[in-house]
């Protein structure tokens, strides 16, 4: 990490304490597995998957595409510690429905430990709110994302987002996104509502479960 922050710095780039966090290690080539799902038995089929750096959004893995089953494998190109976004673009689902981009953040210690990594609307959904929320820490937009939705705190978003669940289901949502203002917009617009709900300034207070929409 000290590598990326002093080419940051020299850039004149400045890193977030989100990105900061996200560990610190030795230069390498890694191979991580990326599963691309919408919800419960909605694999995206056919999705374009690759790796983007955060800060200079420039692609720091190969391209791969997403099997039947949602399972696609790229080859990292960064130092261990750096955090990535992974990004899955394109595809189908149930049936036939074209996909809209969803992400994840994550650091490369999950490639080292050999996890998979979930990729869903709720990763997205975390994603866009900690590229909104560029000064705050990771675990503070994580916070207030898990608390929006009554999600337990410690809960793996990934996997949350990959089942459903009364806290939420990614399919539904693609679902309503997609016969309104689209995916991208929606979540957007959930972002406005979390920030409503948790001002930037303010503490989390414990909150039930709420609906999507």
């Amino acid at each position: 990490m000290l590598l990326l922050a002093a080419a940051m710095a020299a850039a004149g780039l400045v890193a977030s304490p989100a990105l900061a966090q996200l560990g610190s290690g030795a230069r390498s080539d890694l191979t991580m597995v990326v599963r691309v799902a919408m919800g419960p038995g909605d694999p995206v089929a056919g999705a374009v998957v690759q790796a983007i750096d955060p800060i200079t959004k420039r692609a720091v893995s190969t391209r791969g595409v997403t099997s039947g089953r949602g399972a696609a494998a790229v080859t990292l190109r960064i130092g261990a510690g750096d955090a990535f976004v992974i990004r899955a673009v394109g595809g189908h689902w149930q049936g036939g429905r074209s996909a809209q981009q969803l992400r994840r953040i994550r650091g490369v210690e999950v490639v080292r430990d050999g996890q998979v990594v979930p990729v869903n609307v709720l990763t997205t959904i975390q994603e866009i709110y900690i590229e909104e929320h560029p000064l705050k820490s990771f675990g503070w937009s994580t916070d207030r994302v898990t608390r929006y939705f009554g999600i337990p705190r410690g809960s793996d978003l990934g996997r949350v987002g990959s089942t459903s669940t009364a806290y939420f289901n990614g399919s539904d949502f693609a679902v309503i996104a997609g016969t309104s203002r689209g995916l991208r917009t929606e979540i957007r617009a959930l972002v406005g509502k979390i920030d409503r709900r948790f001002p930037a300034g303010g503490g989390v207070a414990p909150a039930p479960a709420v609906p999507v929409s």
